[in-house]
């Protein structure tokens, strides 16, 4: 079962990356969902969190993709490595950059979601 949503999330994730679907993303989570990232000074929570983060995220980039080389998944967890490439809005810099999201699955849907990324090679090329 984890395994299939692991998957929901990469192509909800995709969705929002290739056009822009933030709704189908959002709805992977639980209500009362947390979200914490290592860029973050606070977990932001529930839907209107995690949509915030989102939404924050894709207006950094023009174009962005995310490729999954490694999805392990155990009970009810799942730790996704993935290296994103794409262009930044701010000033149409190519960036490249690796990182793993630990995800957390209650009733269905993603209730935790714990990011970690390659902050050197993001924050210093745009401000999150």
């Amino acid at each position: 079962m984890s395994e299939q949503l692991a998957q929901q999330f990469i192509d909800a994730l995709h969705g929002l990356e290739e056009r822009g679907d933030l709704d189908t993303l959002v709805a992977q989570y639980t209500e009362d969902a947390t979200l914490t990232n290592v860029n973050l000074p606070k977990p932001m929570t529930g839907t209107a969190g995690v949509r915030k983060f989102w939404e924050d995220y894709r207006s950094l980039f023009t174009q962005i993709h995310s490729e999954f080389s490694h999805v392990v998944v155990q009970d009810d967890e799942a730790a996704l490595e993935w290296t994103s490439t794409g262009t930044l809005a701010s000033n149409g810099e190519q960036i490249e950059y690796d990182g793993v999201t630990m995800l957390t699955f209650r009733d269905g849907k993603v209730s935790a979601f714990r990011g970690y990324y390659d902050q050197i090679a993001l924050t210093q090329r745009v401000e999150v």
